[in-house]
């Protein structure tokens, strides 16, 4: 479903005054009409609604300026990918990470080199920034990001007079002096984005920037000690520890720690979750950190107002969008001075920021889509029990993988 909003941007004369202190006797018919598409994949409805705001703000400072915002609800990057198809991108649009490159071989998007300043990317955390770079180009700008750490409940580790893990072999360790009765020490689904960090942990990747390398060595180790940690060998000859919900289960203290985004706390707060929780790092593999995505903003090569889209585009990468991400909780602000603001306001999400500087980019080829179900169709095989060799299962996902290109 998508839902066209229209901001008209011609102001009155009156209005123009008391914005931009006076526009002498200028007539509108005077002031060029422009219109900007912005697309966007739709937020929840208080954080879309206040984004909206803030666009019509600036509106409403750029006389003759049209903003038609795109915010399409579902399956955003299906949406996107028929307009790249058609040449009809809109002017300015979210984009991922991930997608980038694509986009860039298309000639899709415009560098925007030499249209913002260094000045105006210091504060841009290097780690997102460099994601909208390619063959010494800058293809867009970031606005948010997101990484995995370690949830794990205060009370129950001082029962048992524990500290937080540091590496593999203590969160192996706890995790099994965790497992009591009902209580799982540590509990998992086989949603790709749950098993990946240990692969990337192992000194793996997903890709080497053309073609995927999931099943490599270093992928199968992590895989292999993801296996060996969520497995309870107390029961039922090796059951695995699988939650459907690892969220939910920790919060209704059914497991002691799980690893989850840092949006996760978003989820906690409005569900008002009431027990002694912390986050830390990813308990360190061979390397440490994990992966993190961003998103940003690019602006299209195709637009007619390029100049006008790329202003709009450094106003939602800036600060008063990011401002809204760092008191939402929908993800960690791409700025530097925001990232610190959000550790001040969120003293236990420490940990997200630290995990963002050391992690690795989620993807580097253009066909992320296809590697994740490919990697999501190996985890089902493993969860229902089909296959229980971690080898065997990254090579079946590297058979789905060829048979769907």
């Amino acid at each position: 479903m998508k839902r066209y909003k229209i901001f008209n941007l011609a102001l009155s004369t009156l209005l123009c005054v008391s914005l931009l202190g006076g526009c002498g006797s200028q007539k509108k018919e005077n002031i060029k009409q422009i219109t900007i598409r912005i697309g966007m994949e739709s937020q929840p409805v208080v954080e879309q609604k206040t984004i909206e705001n803030l666009i019509e703000d600036y509106a409403k400072s750029h006389p003759g300026l049209k903003i038609e915002v795109q915010d399409v609800a579902y399956n955003y990057y299906g949406d996107l990918n028929k307009k790249l198809q058609d040449k009809n991108l809109p002017d300015v649009f979210m984009i991922y990470n991930e997608t980038v490159p694509s986009f860039a071989r298309a000639g899709a998007v415009c560098p925007l080199d030499e249209y913002v300043s260094q000045q105006e990317l210091k504060d841009y955390n290097e780690n997102l920034l460099n994601q909208f770079k390619g063959e010494g180009k800058l293809y867009g700008l970031p606005v948010a990001g997101d990484t995995m750490a370690l949830y794990y409940n205060k009370d129950m580790f001082g029962k048992e007079g524990l500290q937080p893990p540091t590496n593999w072999q203590e969160l192996k360790d706890d995790a099994r002096r965790l497992t009591k009765g009902d209580v799982m020490g540590i509990a998992s689904g086989f949603n790709p984005y749950e098993f990946i960090p240990y692969m990337f942990q192992a000194g793996g990747k997903l890709s080497d920037g053309k073609n995927p390398t999931f099943n490599s060595d270093e992928c199968v180790k992590g895989m292999e000690y993801f296996l060996s940690l969520i497995t309870d060998e107390s029961k039922d000859g090796g059951r695995l520890n699988i939650s459907s919900n690892p969220r939910d289960d920790f919060m209704n203290q059914k497991v002691a720690m799980f690893v989850g985004f840092s949006v996760d706390f978003r989820y906690f707060e409005q569900k008002k979750m009431n027990i002694n929780w912390g986050v830390v790092p990813l308990p360190k593999g061979d390397f440490e950190g994990g992966f993190f995505s961003t998103v940003g903003v690019a602006v299209s090569s195709y637009s007619e107002n390029r100049s006008e889209a790329i202003e709009l585009a450094k106003f939602l990468a800036g600060e008063k969008i990011q401002n809204l991400v760092t008191n939402s909780s929908l993800g960690l602000p791409a700025g530097k001075l925001m990232q610190l603001q959000y550790e001040n306001m969120h003293p236990n999400m420490e940990a997200f920021i630290k995990m963002m500087n050391v992690s690795n980019p989620l993807y580097s080829g253009n066909d992320f889509d296809l590697v994740f179900q490919a990697l999501s169709e190996a985890g089902k095989r493993i969860s229902s029990g089909e296959i229980t060799n971690a080898k065997e299962a990254l090579d079946y996902g590297m058979k789905v993988y060829n048979g769907s290109k």
